[in-house]
């Protein structure tokens, strides 16, 4: 108890001590400095601060350190919360690129059963069949080739 007192005394001096003065000054180029020694120029101005949370020394040691714990643990919560949003952010991003490998594979089997020459059909709206000449069937089969491409061999 008696080095968690003077702990406690130790950390609210050197708080206490880092309450320095802080400098604003502009340089000849008029670029904007802050600073806890002041140079020497006419144009320095000694700001006013807000004091820091330090704890009071009224405190008693045990709220003291339960108030330390509990930031700690606000600290390590928010740390953990963005480890794991940014863990499902990559496991979203592997997934999608699971999902493009896997249709990107059954694409160029699919690519693979046609042959120059294959004709192809569009469905119309009563059910039958147009075939399409051999020279869209090409046309067609160039596309889908394009398009596979576009999709699976460029990311």
């Amino acid at each position: 108890m008696v080095k968690i007192t003077i702990l406690a005394w130790v950390s609210l001096l050197l708080v206490v001590n880092a309450q320095a003065e802080v400098y604003r000054w502009v340089d000849d180029d008029g670029r904007v400095h802050f600073g806890d020694q002041a140079p020497q120029s006419d144009q320095v101005e000694a700001l006013d601060l807000p004091q820091s949370e330090a704890p009071k020394p009224t405190q008693s040691d045990e709220a003291f350190a339960d108030a330390q714990r509990q930031r700690q643990q606000r600290i390590t919560q928010v740390l953990e919360d963005e480890r794991l949003a940014k863990e499902k952010i990559r496991a979203d991003e592997q997934a999608k690129i699971e999902k493009r490998k896997k249709q990107c594979a059954k694409f160029s089997k699919r690519l693979s059963y046609y042959e120059p020459g294959t004709q192809f059909f569009e469905e119309n709206d009563d059910g039958s069949r147009r075939y399409m000449s051999e020279a869209e069937s090409s046309q067609y089969l160039s596309e889908l080739q394009k398009q596979y491409n576009d999709h699976c061999t460029n990311g």
